[in-house]
């Protein structure tokens, strides 16, 4: 039940709860401990639902995933055992730039002293700040809150750093002595200084802002064949619009990196499709290598992202991310940037697209019915747009052309073997004739790199952690995602919080591919799904064994490191605790039985319901992008 404290009266826990109920984070992902249970039920009475998971690094995937989509998560677990497990966790949404809140109850603060003769269990002993300083090298802040007078202002603060900086804090609270206590002034904070009145932007000055604008509308005024590649960033700070209005001024397609896919809608008429290197298709290759000036909007140079990229040979380069603004020009190396900082990527793409429309006045058109790539014919000369067209229009026509490719393409027949090629193109087809929006998690390994060229609807959502690529990643997280879109259809989220394609028509469904590898790191948050009654269908492509390593290095086949054991799959939802009639298992090694399969999984007493499809395909069975990318990592590392 609720807490019927009064404002003034509430403890610290119970702040922390109402600050994340304010921020939208209505749910938080964790497993109990001795020295976090009062922090539990503080939680609970606030008003935040307890998500138990099975172990703490699911409860830290959960929250990262959940954070993707509702632009918050939360973690909380107890000290010691639970937070050291749960660190991988926190590494990855650091890397990849995600917004979780780590609560992790600790002993009473008199424990810290290191002359304390009691030794605490799971605690190191004489040093109970270590935990602490390991956190602080993956977390934008860290604190210890053992201090009642200044405990709201460090939560505060702390929530205010982990949105603003999209990156995870780390909030330790001994349990008795401070997270139970009455926090002073509570209730005068929380009426004086709402979260809707928090700074909750990212960091912009206004001067260095400026600054950048006036050197990029140079170079980019005088391009003659410009190009916009976006990542996963964009997603973090909505730039969406932003990027859509550059895009329709310059009247060039926008491609996304693979970790960036769905940044921009894909199947509509602005995505070029997915830029990843030597594994790009050919047209969006060309499109972005062939860039005189390269507008990167929210994206990381990573080796996964690029594979033996050309891009940056030869062309100059404007770059806005979370961390400044950047500019090279043609054949100078990046660690000679120029760097603006802090400048934000709303308004220095906005800003940039003020500055054309005045540069070019009416030239620089953005009527966006007007200005859609695919639709608008090439013009007769250079001044009726702000660049060339050619290649650029040529790459956003080939997008919708591989799209319906992708659509036509029929397996020869229902007993033909399943492959991991043909696997991919089984559940393409599948998703596109989905009623409601997809959110499609695809995890480390063949999933990941042979659906960057998987086609989605204007209204589907790809998440991956495709840099950090932690496998069984998107097991847990996709519990996370699809407990953020039903939050977006219970609770008005907060104005910072965007939550693309949710309405009454229903939750989305999930959908999440992912190797047998990956899903046995994991498989454990397949009973968290089933618990909570989540739509997620779990599609596991089972090669038996570790498929991405196995591209890059095979093991000696009298001792391989790169099997796994067999598992039956299809008898896991029943272990889990599925009751009958909820939800299905199936298993398919033919092109008919998997169809089959993702056919019932339509039916309406399953569409909403946990479901897992294995795949079963051959061993050595690879798909042609797996192959090509486990050579390039195979010759970066040095191996034979």
């Amino acid at each position: 039940m609720p807490s019927n404290k009064m404002p003034n009266e509430m403890a610290v826990g119970s702040y922390l709860a109402q600050r994340l109920k304010e921020l939208g984070c209505n749910q938080a992902f964790g497993v109990p401990g001795d020295y976090v249970l009062g922090i539990c039920d503080l939680l609970i009475e606030g008003g935040v639902q307890w998500v138990g998971c099975s172990n703490e690094l699911n409860a830290g995937y959960a929250a990262d995933g959940y954070a993707r989509v509702n632009g918050i998560g939360c973690a909380c677990v107890t000290y010691g055992v639970g937070a050291l497990s749960l660190m991988n966790a926190c590494a990855g949404a650091h890397a990849e730039n995600v917004p979780v809140v780590i609560i992790c109850g600790s002993p009473k603060t008199s424990a810290y002293d290191p002359r304390s003769p009691i030794k605490l269990h799971h605690t190191i002993p004489g040093d109970l700040h270590a935990e602490q300083r390991a956190f602080a090298g993956f977390t934008a802040a860290a604190p210890l809150i053992d201090n009642l007078e200044t405990a709201a202002e460090m939560i505060d603060e702390a929530l205010t750093t982990c949105i603003r900086l999209s990156k995870p804090v780390y909030l330790e609270i001994p349990l008795h002595d401070v997270a139970m206590a009455a926090c002073p002034g509570a209730g005068e904070r929380l009426a004086r200084s709402p979260t809707s009145s928090w700074p909750l932007v990212q960091p912009h000055d206004d001067e260095a802002g400026a600054a950048a604008v006036r050197a990029a509308v140079e170079m980019v005024a005088h391009a003659s064949r410009p190009a916009i590649l976006v990542g996963a960033e964009v997603c973090r700070v909505d730039a969406q619009p932003a990027v859509r209005r550059l895009a329709g001024m310059l009247r060039v397609p926008v491609a996304t990196t693979r970790h960036g896919k769905s940044a921009v809608e894909e199947g509509g008429t602005i995505c070029a499709g997915v830029y990843q290197g030597k594994l790009s298709r050919t047209v969006v290759k060309e499109y972005i290598e062939g860039a005189d000036v390269l507008l990167k909007i929210g994206s990381l140079h990573t080796d996964f992202d690029y594979l033996s990229a050309q891009c940056g040979e030869g062309q100059a380069t404007v770059s806005t991310n979370l961390c400044g603004v950047s500019l090279t020009h043609a054949s100078q190396p990046e660690t000679e940037a120029t760097w603006f900082k802090p400048v934000a990527i709303v308004p220095f793409v906005n800003a940039l697209c003020d500055a054309l429309r005045e540069r070019h006045g009416d030239a620089a058109r953005e009527d966006e019915a007007r200005d859609k790539p695919t639709k608008h014919t090439e013009p007769k000369d250079k001044a009726e747009g702000c660049s060339a067209w050619g290649g650029a229009r040529a790459a956003a026509v080939a997008a919708l052309e591989h799209q319906l490719a992708f659509d036509a393409e029929k397996p020869s027949s229902p007993s033909e073997a399943l492959t991991a090629n043909g696997f991919l193109h089984a559940v393409g087809r599948w998703l596109h004739n989905q009623p409601l929006p997809v959110t499609l998690l695809a995890d480390t390994g063949d999933a990941l790199i042979a659906a960057g060229d998987m086609p989605l609807r204007p209204v589907d959502m790809f998440l991956s952690q495709a840099f950090y690529a932690s496998i069984g990643y998107t097991v847990p997280a996709a519990v996370g995602v699809a407990l953020a879109h039903r939050n977006a259809l219970e609770h008005k989220p907060p104005k910072h919080h965007v939550v693309p394609g949710d309405d009454e028509q229903g939750p989305r469904r999930v959908v999440t591919l992912v190797g047998d590898g990956a899903f046995q790191m994991t498989a454990q948050a397949v009973a968290t799904s089933i618990a909570n009654k989540l739509p997620i269908t779990y599609v596991i492509l089972n090669n038996r064994g570790d498929s991405i390593e196995r591209a890059i290095h095979e093991g000696p086949s009298y001792n391989n490191y790169n099997d796994i054991p067999e598992w039956r799959y299809s008898s896991l939802l029943h272990a889990f605790g599925q009751p009958p009639g909820e939800g299905f298992s199936a298993a398919a090694q033919t092109v008919g039985e998997l169809d089959a399969a993702l056919t019932r999984a339509d039916e309406s007493r399953f569409r909403h319901a946990t479901n897992l499809i294995e795949v079963r395909v051959a061993r050595e069975d690879l798909s042609d992008a797996l192959v090509q990318f486990g050579q390039f990592l195979k010759a970066k590392a040095g191996l034979k």
